[in-house]
């Protein structure tokens, strides 16, 4: 999570990005990833470029502390 907007890489935070938010505050807190490929069949807009990607993005947010009752793992 940047701390400052000088940490976003030089890119400029749009108007709909204030506050910015992240989904985890450190890498560390992912415990997996899963990427499937496929190919969008619909005609590409004018204002896209050929490397352009649509993403969807599924997370599944966990509180650590609900894995636990009574100091063991459920």
């Amino acid at each position: 999570m940047p701390d400052t907007v000088a940490e976003l890489g030089g890119i400029p935070l749009e108007r709909n990005e204030d506050p910015f938010f992240c989904l985890l505050e450190d890498d560390k807190l992912i415990t997996s990833v899963s990427v499937t490929t496929d190919r969008l069949l619909m005609p590409q807009d004018s204002e896209e470029k050929l490397h352009d990607v649509h993403l969807i993005i599924h997370a599944t947010v966990m509180n650590p502390s609900a894995l636990f009752a009574g100091n063991r793992l459920v």
